[in-house]
């Protein structure tokens, strides 16, 4: 199995149920939206793999869900780009896209 499909596998666990298509098209809209546009290592501009930030997908994913505050989504973003990946970290890139994902969570009625 993918690292993506077990991924989805633990969501499904940790929800205890199998996730609405609505929020399955949100899960996968973040995984695209991490690796095109937040890329804060730049692995996309070299075709990287496509599964670099997966590993922090479920944790945006429950958060967005949880609450549309983008400051939250954001400093979890932030937090990974210093803590994680050693780099100086973009507070402003990590809200633009703290503020994409709440608008495309707010089109699908989520």
């Amino acid at each position: 199995m993918s690292q993506h499909g077990i991924i989805l596998l633990r969501i499904y666990n940790y929800y205890g149920k199998k996730l609405q298509e609505s929020e399955l098209a949100f899960y996968k809209l973040i995984d695209k939206l991490l690796y095109r546009d937040w890329d804060p290592i730049g692995i996309s501009e070299l075709n990287g793999p496509t599964d670099e930030y997966q590993g922090y997908l479920p944790i945006i994913f429950n958060l967005a869900l949880k609450s549309s505050d983008i400051n939250i989504i954001a400093d979890y973003l932030l937090k990974v780009e210093i803590e994680r990946l050693g780099l100086a970290g973009n507070r402003a890139h990590c809200l633009e896209i703290a503020e994409i994902i709440i608008n495309e969570k707010l089109k699908l009625n989520l």
